[in-house]
């Protein structure tokens, strides 16, 4: 990738005289060498800075920033992930992670965080590992679920009627769908694939399942099932950064459809299997945290209170379901479905931003700058 001065960059025309003056303000100078790619990523998020609420989160001014690109898989997207550790002159740091989103109604995410500036080196190698959630969660062993089940990691919004109609206008591949069992006080949950797919657990009998998003919204009911009567309101449950990569989460959907994961099978008197499905312990909200937060728990079976150790418990889901048993034929039927799901829903959204252009925005290497003399975002 071509490297020239900040001056070359603008002598040529590629950079324009206001960028440059925003970049000299950042700490860049004009004969230092940098990639094009790199330049126009940082007046990206500068941009993104002064036109969220970052700036209200960011205190005092800023002496030190330091941009990267998390190798986070991205495939359900068209944007990349940008991070930037922040520090202000009392020594304070933040942790930024963003992705914008050009599509419809979804909504671009954003994570701000107060950190240790000793942890950066962690947070740094966590956001491209097998589990980026762990970069940024609560670093104590032991923490509830209702601490990570929610914002700023999860994104829980309920959505206008339309998004019966138009789901991929409003929920990306891989969010967790619900919807009220009646009226029951209850809900079903499942895991949205795209392109008006879902994959669910209804009961012992069926086990997870591949499905259609109008059962879901409009189920048939029946004795033994657990998704009920009635649709009502959609509620999706956003994970704002994965806590499985995208590429782990996929063949755990295959393994979990081809072998009917929860369905209950013939075993020894006495033998006890944890892994049927349970109103309580293994019901359809508990498979779908399970499958994509690696937390095989339900909140409105047992509250927000459930203890977990959530690196322990991630590796433990993890390694449960990459060894389900069931047959190679069936499991890549399974996973090539849920791809072209994925692929599909790209198609019938509506950008208003070129997908090849944004698929390339990220930064190329680790940036640091340091803005001379230091400066407020405003």
């Amino acid at each position: 990738m071509t490297r020239e001065y900040l001056q070359a960059w603008y002598n040529n025309g590629d950079i324009s005289y206001s960028e440059k003056e925003r970049l000299n303000k950042l700490g860049v100078g004009d004969y230092e060498n940098y990639s094009l790619k790199n330049l126009k990523q940082i007046l990206f998020c500068e941009r993104v800075a002064k036109d969220t609420w970052i700036r209200n989160k960011i205190d005092g001014t800023i002496t030190k920033i330091e941009f990267f690109w998390p190798r986070i898989n991205t495939v359900n997207f068209t944007t990349n992930y940008s991070v930037a550790f922040v520090r202000n002159s009392n020594g304070t740091w933040w942790v930024i992670v963003y992705r914008s989103s050009y599509a419809g109604e979804i909504e671009s995410d954003l994570i701000v965080k107060t950190i240790n500036g000793n942890d950066r080196d962690r947070i740094r190698r966590e956001l491209s590992s097998d589990n980026p959630i762990l970069a940024l969660a609560p670093t104590s062993n032991w923490i509830s679920v209702g601490e990570i089940i929610k914002s700023p990691y999860v994104n829980i919004k309920t959505l206008p009627s339309e998004a019966k109609n138009n789901p991929d206008r409003y929920i990306l591949p891989l969010d967790i769908v619900k919807r009220p069992i009646g009226t029951s006080g209850f809900y079903h949950f499942a895991i949205y694939l795209g392109d008006k797919w879902v994959v669910h657990i209804t009961g012992k009998e069926e086990g997870v399942n591949f499905d259609s998003w109008y059962n879901f919204c409009n189920p048939s009911g029946g004795s033994s099932s657990s998704a009920g009567l009635g649709s009502g309101t959609i509620t999706k449950y956003h994970p704002v950064v994965p806590f499985k990569q995208y590429e782990i989460v996929y063949p755990h959907i295959a393994n979990a459809i081809a072998s009917s994961y929860g369905k209950a099978r013939s075993k020894r008197i006495g033998e006890i299997d944890l892994d049927v499905y349970d109103y309580y312990w293994k019901n359809c909200e508990a498979i779908a945290n399970e499958i994509i937060f690696g937390i095989d728990t339900s909140i409105q079976s047992r509250g927000n209170d459930a203890q977990i150790s959530l690196r322990r418990l991630i590796e433990a889901t993890t390694n449960k379901l990459g060894s389900l048993p069931c047959s190679s034929g069936t499991y890549r039927v399974f996973f090539d479905q849920s791809l072209d799901c994925m692929g599909d829903a790209q198609k019938n959204r509506i950008y208003n931003r070129s997908q090849e252009i944004t698929k390339d925005e990220c930064f190329n290497g680790y940036i640091e700058v340091q803005p001379n003399p230091p400066c407020k975002i405003q």
